[in-house]
């Protein structure tokens, strides 16, 4: 007990010793080097500058997520001694945890961070699935019946999705499946009973190719599909939401500013994000006879296949 206390004390008192530094050292640990985490990241340390904050950050991106690379960012993190961790992505995060040895760590663009082991303080890029009902009902009006994949870890969304549906006059055509080996034969089976697709956060289920194939599966069948990110909708999804990543890099700016001024890691806990928008894919929805209003069209973040 006098060692955790120990181990408490000294993040606190090294947080609050911040404050009164010169410059801030912050190690920025990117699981990829895409353009959602340099935004994000981006906007992180624009934001702190123009709260007049000195920040030095050395921004380090995984590759191979080799042990060579794991050790050789340890080695780095040592070197540098850096006041705080800012962690993009669940990868990245997990590597921090193991790495930080009492220095304090921020996680941000992480999935469902509780069941993903994340400790607090974090910022996920969760959206939470009656949000996307919500808009689903607001984009596509014609839609009745969504259809959706979950699997024992993720039944949670199924069960929140099932709730809210009723309300919104939706019915939820939802089948569990194990593993993506499952997902073909599944997904076949589903199509004729519903109007379109929702794809949900769920490695067990979502490999890459598993996503390839419910694209153009569900093009030749002509159901829309509901993406996680602009990725999707380029590949072919008629839309996708997710969260505004400059808003998140002021989110994660914000949350280091309140652990500067001393608010407990473990008291600012997990959070989602505070923006969300939608990318929309207009070919798509041109060859499946889905009509999007120019309201709409307008609203959207990105717009492909004008």
């Amino acid at each position: 007990m006098k060692i955790i206390f120990g181990i408490i004390l000294f993040i606190f008192v090294n947080i609050s010793s911040i404050c009164s530094a010169d410059t801030i050292d912050i190690v920025a640990i990117k699981s990829q080097n895409t353009i959602p985490y340099n935004t994000t990241l981006c906007e992180f340390k624009d934001y702190l500058k123009r709260q007049h904050m000195e920040v030095r950050v050395k921004e380090i991106a995984l590759r191979n997520k080799t042990q060579d690379e794991l050790l050789n960012i340890e080695e780095i993190i040592k070197s540098i001694r850096p006041n705080l961790i800012l962690a993009l992505g669940t990868p990245a995060a997990r590597l921090a945890q193991e790495s930080a040895e009492n220095i304090p760590v921020l996680s941000t663009m992480v999935l469902d961070p509780k069941s993903s082991k994340i400790e607090p303080p974090s910022i996920s890029i969760d959206i939470p699935v009656k949000i996307k009902l919500r808009q689903i009902k607001s984009i596509l009006p014609d839609v009745k019946k969504i259809g959706l994949f979950y699997s024992p870890s993720t039944r949670n969304v199924f069960e929140e999705a099932s709730q809210i549906s009723g309300r919104l006059g939706l019915e939820i055509i939802a089948w569990q499946i194990n593993s993506a080996r499952e997902l073909h034969n599944a997904f076949n089976g589903m199509c004729q009973r519903i109007d379109c697709f929702l794809i949900i956060p769920d490695s067990t289920i979502y490999s890459p190719k598993c996503v390839e194939y419910i694209l153009i599966e569900a093009f030749r069948k002509k159901i829309p599909v509901i993406g996680l990110s602009a990725s999707y909708t380029r590949a072919g999804a008629l839309i996708s939401f997710e969260c505004n990543y400059e808003s998140l890099g002021k989110q994660a700016a914000e949350t280091v500013l309140n652990m500067l001024h001393g608010k407990d890691p473990a008291m600012i806990g997990h959070s989602g994000p505070k923006e969300i928008g939608f990318s929309l894919n207009l070919l798509a929805a041109r060859r499946l006879g889905v009509k999007i209003s120019t309201e709409i069209i307008k609203q959207a973040r990105e717009v492909f296949g004008e």
